[in-house]
């Protein structure tokens, strides 16, 4: 959990890194937000990536997945500090760093599944969440301090050291070998599991909406932050510290919450505020303003992934776990791409906050429009249409494994 706090922290640099540089290179919010789009179009790759966690030993995964991030870090530090960083270069340099991120993700959660005790998945998730938002939020005040200090290079540099901590924990890691080749399953038992459970299939359209407008104003935020709010590095570091306050706030009573209300609930009313927040993003000016609107964008985010993560183990079969999971992120993040597409031409035309407003509105509809049409927001804790009223921190084993 540690090592993968610090490699989320270098994770987090890259989303403020790798638009910056690209800003610079070209000035233009189609770049920009392509920047986002290439990061986006890894979910696609995800469910081949999931195949091939479900199939070796998610140790040796972990690994490769923490190398490949080194590497596209590495060359780009390079590049930037020998002046020779085009933009092909760059989108290079992404596809490795997200595409080992996405790895990256999908074996450490199939090893947090395999080592988590049953009757712990909640309290434990609920930290996980937090140790990881610690890093996401801390990252682009450490990335704005980086950049008005040393530069992109030196940046990219921290970036690339911080895989680190976690490659000597996977190091540190037993043996955690893939099921015997005849039980591991094939992708499409696993998208079919995905859908059969509806209660975690429901959870997962919601949040393809909530990614969605959320992955088109990140597409974007660099561009607003300089060309609308003119923003210096020090000041987006610090509206992206501010931005963090909430969701910690979240994160630690986030198993409350979900005991309390259930998982559903607190779902559809963090997709609703989120889209609040983007309505009124616009307005603001100044970065303690932002940062605090920006928090409320993605507040309840916390709980909704330990609610996530405690609904798939308690559904999900270990021996499909990488490949369902996998499955789960295209859902809702494959389609965030066409988002920043769309983000990135509507902003040079009509500038970022019209953009930024319409997003809002068409989550705020959307959200409706599911909790109205679909049961989610009577999601329970073990993937079941309730109450919300469930044992403390407990849920059943999933289907296909042994106690």
């Amino acid at each position: 959990m540690l090592g993968a706090a610090v490699t989320d922290l270098g994770t987090g640099l890259f989303f403020l890194l790798g638009p910056w540089l690209m800003y610079d290179l070209t000035r233009s919010a189609f770049w920009v937000g392509t920047v986002a789009v290439v990061q986006g179009l890894m979910a696609w790759v995800g469910p081949g990536l999931g195949w091939v966690v479900d199939r070796v030993d998610r140790r040796h995964a972990l690994i490769v997945a923490l190398l490949v991030q080194a590497v596209g870090s590495g060359g780009l530090a390079l590049l930037v500090e020998v002046h020779r960083a085009t933009v092909p270069l760059v989108l290079i340099g992404v596809v490795l760093i997200m595409s080992g991120t996405r790895l990256q993700l999908l074996a450490g959660s199939t090893i947090r599944f395999l080592l988590t005790p049953a009757a712990s998945r909640l309290r434990l998730n609920s930290w996980w969440a937090l140790v990881t938002l610690l890093a996401q939020y801390g990252a682009p005040g450490l990335a704005g301090f980086l950049l008005q200090w040393r530069g992109e290079g030196f940046a990219l540099l921290v970036q690339t050291a911080s895989v680190a901590p976690m490659l000597a924990a996977a190091f540190l890691l037993p043996g955690l070998a893939a099921p015997p080749r005849e039980t591991s399953g094939t992708l499409r038992e696993a998208a079919r599991t995905l859908v059969g459970e509806r209660a975690l299939w429901y959870f997962t359209l919601t949040m393809a909406l909530w990614n969605w407008s959320f992955g088109g104003i990140l597409a974007i935020l660099v561009y607003f932050y300089r060309h609308d709010l003119h923003f210096s590095a020090a000041e987006v570091g610090l509206a992206g510290v501010l931005m963090g306050l909430i969701p910690m706030g979240f994160a630690i009573v986030g198993m409350k919450l979900n005991q309390r209300f259930g998982p559903g609930r607190v779902l559809v009313g963090g997709v609703l505020l989120s889209g609040l927040g983007m309505m009124v993003l616009p307005g603001l000016g100044s970065p303690y303003s932002v940062g605090a609107c920006l928090g409320a964008l993605d507040g309840p985010i916390a709980p909704i992934l330990a609610a996530m993560s405690t609904i798939s183990q308690a559904r999900i079969p270990s021996r499909l776990y990488g490949q369902v999971n996998a499955f789960r992120q295209l859902v809702s993040m494959g389609p965030g791409p066409t988002a920043s597409v769309l983000a990135g031409l509507l902003a040079g035309r009509f500038g970022a906050g019209p953009v930024i407003e319409g997003l809002g509105a068409v989550t705020v509809m959307g959200a409706l429009l599911l909790a109205w049409r679909t049961p989610v927001g009577r999601v329970t804790l073990g993937g079941r249409f309730e109450d919300g009223r469930t044992s403390r921190g407990r849920v059943p084993m999933a289907a296909g494994d042994a106690e």
